[in-house]
């Protein structure tokens, strides 16, 4: 009986837990859904109407990219040192300075291991 019992209070905490994610994960996409509309207020305050419509047009096609822009732009307005509604056209400096960076970071090296043969100096038959 003992287990019985045992194995009704599990069934009845399993739904409980259940909803307790649930309602987690409710909140935390609320949450993060807040965070996006106060960074596009934000943004919005910093950009001037075309730049920021450009930047809403990107955003779909390079992530990466305006993810960065839009976190240096909140950066330096965090920081006090945007003054004034940035134009379209420093806008795509910024785009351009960016993508620049991107293409400068990546970079491929390969390595080659040295075979048995490569080995000029060294002798292997050596008796």
């Amino acid at each position: 009986m003992a287990n019985l019992d045992l194995g009704r209070l599990t069934g009845q905490q399993l739904p409980h837990n259940v909803n307790d994610q649930a309602k987690d994960n409710d909140t935390a996409e609320a949450r993060k859904k807040e965070m996006e509309e106060r960074q596009n207020w934000m943004l919005g305050q910093i950009l001037d109407q075309e730049a920021f419509q450009r930047l809403q047009s990107m955003e779909p096609f390079k992530p990466v990219q305006i993810s960065a822009v839009k976190e240096i732009l909140l950066r330096m307005s965090a920081n006090n040192q945007i003054r004034k509604r940035l134009t379209d056209d420093e806008l795509k400096l910024l785009l351009r300075g960016v993508a620049a960076k991107d293409t400068n970071d990546t970079k491929v090296t390969t390595f080659r291991k040295k075979g048995i043969m490569d080995e000029e100096e060294e002798d292997d038959y050596d008796f």
